[in-house]
């Protein structure tokens, strides 16, 4: 880089001094005396551009005000270009003129410089002291730039800044927007941008505002904004902006306004002061950066509703259940509403339903039963759905012999067969009610009564049972159950399942997920869902986890042995409790050095909610397994909350789309949008999708055409042995 003193040009330079010397400046459009100095610029012999661009102190970055030459189309700003070639800080810039030379084996990309370009010369433009943007010579040779007639330069750089002045406040003038300054730099925004007098009377728009409400600029000029309004945003919200804007200060929120056409849309708006900048600071008009927010709101809400509503049925959850409970408990209100009722129902043969008639029925149930029993309660009642076949019922102000009586009305009506896809299905209920006539018992108290009572109710042979103290039944079974569970860990009772990923462009196996099974040879098949809960609060999960991965690296070591071939890997699932230890990964990582498997053999699934549990440790246990050659998967994607803005921090390799988006993909757009969204999120974090639930054709298509990477469902395979997975899915090794 070489400071220069004086530089050529003399005739350009002196005729345009000349012209502008008898010009009145202030009827000289800004961008014209700049356009006309860039024009005659390049007419000189080895100039192949000329820029003026000014900073912006809002967002710190460089606005090209008005060019000349052979830029490319998607040219933007050439100072920041130069700058950043160079490596060089807009707060390091000296501010003096000086000359550059590009670098041709540098890697940036210089086609965006001029054609031709090999050296570049800035000159500072100063306004009071303060470095307000450059001009800019970019020239086709190396010598271009002579020590002759440096002032000239300095002189038209003068003119610039007197001429800047001078739109932006007029002598003895109210002050006033330097329109066309403003107008070529706004237009290009993104964002809606409204300008308006004290009182609030537009005196520009910009053209994102006529494509994003449908007005014409010249429809709201001089009128007030509230033609836009709905009449929906609160009066509050008009008060608190005024009240911010009249004391000085930035305001921003939202409104519910109306377009043109009469559609409804909700944006985000940020207003602040303009000040006049030469004289006392006063405020001369106020402008609205605005942005339409209508879809996004729309899908944040989405998501946050899934914090505390199921997505299958639209009921309250766990969650919402819980802190409801726990309000109506703990709270002195409360104490109003006792005797209180719950109701913990199941319902019976559901599985049998979803494991032969297929999981889309089995929604299907879900969602009607769920609508039949809302049916029945009363309006200050909340039904939730706490996972899988469970509904529970939160019953204030309801004793005992009532809260039988409702539980009768729902066990006769869940028990009619159900029309369900041309066909009736008939399920039962079974029903556990406990009562709390006090405040005290806990709600892990009170769920658990319910849940004993609900057992009682199951082993009677359905119905509906309502808790005494000595009642025990179903707290045996599960002393029963966790003793066979440890026993059967122990004696290697359990088996593997598997069920393949499938590549959705060429059909092919590339992995699959390992799935635990349990046959008793007294209780018969136990559903994952009854003894995983289990296992949790009986802290077994370490050694049902143990024997997992030792059993699916033996799996593998065998099909090895028969001269199978896996393409991918074997996809293990851990628990948020586990994932939450602090030794989960060193243990992880042992048990696969001791069997002899490679971790670049195998895939850890963990559910979205596993890294609320404890982030911290859950981090580290992640990026530990990454480091040692495991893929880390997302479980059960969408269903969890808040985590999407912790997934860059972890080093995760794909996402599992929930099934229940899946579900109704082709006939809820709200689902299809949640899906493209997901796969959006993906693809920018550069991490590959499974779709879990995929159960037909029409599904598989579209997941394919919307970029999801693989599938897994019933379309494919239910989850088979490791024998007939062998013969189905793997290679054989020639």
């Amino acid at each position: 880089m070489t400071l220069i003193s004086k530089m050529g040009f003399t005739h350009w330079s002196t005729r345009l001094l000349s012209e502008f010397n008898r010009s009145d400046l202030s009827k000289m459009s800004l961008v014209a005396y700049c356009k006309a100095v860039c024009d005659s610029v390049i007419k000189e012999e080895n100039i192949c551009g000329a820029s003026f661009d000014l900073f912006e102190d809002v967002t710190g970055q460089f606005v090209n005000l008005t060019r000349s030459g052979n830029y490319s189309n998607d040219f933007s700003l050439p100072v920041s270009l130069v700058f950043k070639h160079f490596s060089m800080d807009f707060s390091q810039c000296q501010r003096k003129p000086f000359i550059m030379t590009l670098d041709p084996n540098s890697q940036d990309d210089l086609s965006v410089f001029p054609l031709s370009t090999k050296s570049i010369a800035l000159f500072p433009i100063i306004n009071t002291d303060r470095i307000i943007g450059y001009f800019s010579i970019c020239a086709s040779n190396l010598n271009a730039f002579h020590q002759v007639e440096m002032e000239a330069i300095y002189s038209l750089m003068s003119y610039f800044v007197l001429l800047y002045t001078l739109k932006s406040t007029s002598v003895n003038q109210s002050p006033s927007i330097t329109w066309d300054k403003l107008s070529l730099a706004i237009n290009q925004c993104s964002e809606t941008i409204v300008i308006t007098d004290l009182r609030g009377n537009i005196e520009y728009v910009n053209d994102e505002f006529e494509r994003s409400t449908g007005y014409k600029a010249q429809d709201v000029l001089g009128k007030n904004p509230r033609v836009l309004q709905s009449g929906k945003t609160t009066r509050d919200t008009y008060r608190d902006l005024w009240k911010t804007l009249r004391s000085g200060d930035r305001w921003q929120g939202e409104f519910i306004n109306r377009k043109s056409c009469g559609s409804e849309y909700v944006e985000f708006a940020r207003i602040t002061p303009i000040r006049q900048e030469n004289g006392d600071g006063s405020v001369t008009h106020y402008m609205a950066i605005k942005k339409d927010i209508t879809e996004t709101k729309a899908t944040r809400n989405q998501v946050e509703k899934l914090a505390y509503y199921d997505s299958l049925t639209g009921l309250p959850n766990r969650a919402l259940f819980l802190k409801r409970l726990k309000k109506l408990l703990n709270d002195d209100a409360g104490s109003s509403q006792l005797p209180l009722s719950l109701m913990f129902i199941d319902l019976d043969h559901f599985k049998e339903i979803n494991d032969t008639q297929g999981h889309d029925h089995g929604d299907c149930l879900l969602q009607t039963i769920g609508q039949t029993i809302h049916s029945i309660l009363e309006s200050h009642h909340t039904l939730a759905r706490l996972g899988g076949d469970e509904f529970v019922v939160i019953a204030p102000d309801t004793d005992a012999e009532q809260a039988q009586t409702i539980a009768y009305k729902l066990h006769q009506t869940i028990s009619q067969p159900i029309p369900l896809k041309g066909q009736n299905i008939s399920v039962g209920a079974s029903i556990g009610i406990t009562v709390c006539e006090k405040q005290g018992p806990s709600v892990s108290t009170l769920l658990k009564q319910a849940d004993i009572a609900m057992y009682r109710a199951k082993a009677q042979g359905n119905g509906f049972c309502l808790y005494l103290p000595e009642m025990e039944l179903a707290l045996n079974r599960k002393i029963t159950l966790a003793r066979k569970l440890l026993s059967a860990i122990r004696q290697d009772k359990l088996a593997l399942n598997f069920q393949p990923f499938i590549d959705l462009n060429s059909q092919q196996c590339v992995g699959a997920e390992v799935l635990l099974r349990w046959f008793d040879d007294d209780l018969g098949w136990i559903s994952p869902a009854e003894f995983i809960p289990l296992a949790e609060e009986r802290h077994l999960v370490s050694e049902i986890s143990n024997w997992v991965i030792r059993h699916t690296c033996r799996q593998m070591l065998s099909w090895q042995n028969q001269g199978y071939v896996l393409n991918g890997r074997l996809s293990i699932n851990i628990s948020a409790q586990e994932i939450g230890q602090e030794s989960c990964a060193q243990r992880i990582i042992q048990l696969v050095e001791e069997e002899g498997i490679s971790p670049y053999l195998l895939d850890i699934e963990i559910t979205e909610s596993a890294v609320v549990v404890c982030p911290h440790l859950a981090e580290d246990n992640i990026n530990q397994l990454a480091k040692a050659g495991f893929t880390v998967s997302i479980d059960d994607f969408g269903t969890g909350y808040s985590s999407l803005s912790k997934l860059k921090h972890f080093s995760v390799n794909k996402l599992k789309i929930d099934r229940s988006f899946i579900n109704e993909l082709l006939i809820d757009d709200a689902n299809r949008k949640i899906v493209t969204a997901i796969i959006a999120v993906a693809k920018s974090l550069c991490l590959q999708l499974v779709a879990e639930g995929v159960e037909d054709k029409q599904q598989e298509a579209l997941l394919s055409e919307m970029g999801c990477d693989f599938a897994q469902g019933f379309l494919y395979t239910k989850p088979i042995p490791s024998e007939q997975f062998a013969q189905d899915w793997l290679q054989e090794n020639n």
